[in-house]
């Protein structure tokens, strides 16, 4: 059992996602600035978004840089490089390939619903992704984002999912490594499977982990489906120092479930199945 070591693991990420958020990068001086739209073109270089900008079936060799406050709208493109969103900037990336990874300063609003090489990361208000992200997925939401945070739903995660604070629902998803939630205000991950270690910790209202909407009906996180797909967590389930209701079922946890310090003890249906030890307040 890995659960001696999971504090430690749990503040080391957070102490990453608060301190290591990516400063804001410049466009290469001979950048294409936008500020209405381009289509069906080749830039060779970066492209710098300012105002709103529509990027329709455009091949971007260089970087998309989105200034603070503007708006990017991508849609059947392919950015070779990266995607930098500013402060208080959205960027909409439909069925759009980003090579490169997805960097968020400060940002507004992220949604992808193609395919992102490298990761995403940094702080913003809300993202939404609903398609594939080879690299890990580390993103804060800021304390007053109360109905905003992290969105994925049936979408392809390569690496470890961290998230710091925000509103956050996991739906239908494949998850290549882990997933660690910590200070969420909302959390429900259903119909999911985990490779690794699933972590929620200090969550500030309710958690829902598998079909358990009847035990929450005034917030059901994730889509009620008959039958229920059955979430698959291939490492352990911790669940610590949670102050809000937390209730898991239609799970299998491969590994160890361990739930300590919770306020109060989660609430596990007859179908959760633990393929480890039971510990703590689930034991």
């Amino acid at each position: 059992m890995r659960a001696g070591t999971a504090p430690a693991t749990a503040a080391a990420v957070v102490a990453a996602l608060l301190t290591a958020a990516p400063a804001a990068a410049a466009p290469d001086p001979g950048a294409r600035t936008c500020g209405d739209s381009v289509e069906r073109t080749v830039v060779t270089g970066d492209v710098e978004v300012v105002d709103t900008c529509r990027l329709l079936r455009v091949v971007v060799l260089g970087d998309v840089h989105v200034a603070p406050g503007a708006w990017a709208y991508l849609v059947g493109s392919q950015v070779v490089g990266d995607l930098h969103v500013g402060r208080d900037a959205r960027a909409t990336a439909q069925g759009t390939d980003v090579r490169g990874g997805v960097h968020l300063d400060d940002a507004l609003g992220l949604l992808t619903t193609g395919s992102v090489g490298r990761s995403v990361r940094g702080r913003a208000t809300g993202v939404q992704i609903t398609g594939r992200v080879a690299g890990a997925v580390n993103v804060a939401f800021p304390s007053d984002a109360v109905r905003t945070g992290l969105s994925v739903r049936g979408a392809t995660v390569g690496g470890w999912v961290n998230v710091y604070g925000g509103q956050n629902v996991v739906l239908s998803s494949q998850l290549g490594r882990g997933l660690t939630l910590s200070w969420s205000r909302r959390t429900a991950v259903c119909g999911t499977t985990v490779q690794g270690d699933v972590t929620v910790r200090r969550a500030r209202r309710d958690v829902q982990l598998g079909d358990v909407s009847r035990l929450a009906p005034d917030w059901p996180g994730c889509s009620v489906e008959r039958p229920p797909v059955r979430g698959q967590h291939l490492g352990d389930l911790v669940l610590e120092d949670n102050a809000a209701a937390v209730a898991v079922g239609s799970t299998h946890v491969a590994g160890d479930l361990v739930c300590r310090r919770n306020d109060v003890a989660p609430v596990l249906t007859p179908d959760v199945t633990v393929g480890g030890n039971r510990v703590g307040q689930c034991g």
